[in-house]
């Protein structure tokens, strides 16, 4: 037997991050991110969606809070708490 078949699945615009960079408030289950504000970290409180390897698709809680251009903290997260001061090299 053979079948021929088309599914259409659609897009859908998502933001996706590294799963590293992704997170956890001890003692709850809340994820957060650090967002490079100027030379300031600012905490984002997200939800995870779907996992593709090593990146994972994250939904802000509050509307706006992430934007398109955005930069994502990425290394040394863990220690960092909202309104630290950032030395950002590329």
């Amino acid at each position: 037997m053979y079948v021929r078949t088309r599914l259409a699945v659609g897009e859908v615009d998502a933001i996706v991050v590294p799963y590293q960079s992704v997170l956890k408030l001890t003692g709850s289950n809340d994820r957060y991110v650090f967002v490079a504000d100027g030379n300031t970290a600012r905490r984002v409180a997200v939800t995870l969606g779907q996992r593709f390897d090593d990146r994972i698709e994250i939904i802000p809680v509050e509307a706006g809070a992430l934007k398109a251009g955005d930069r994502l903290v990425v290394t040394g997260q863990a220690r960092l708490v909202d309104g630290d001061n950032l030395e950002i090299v590329e």
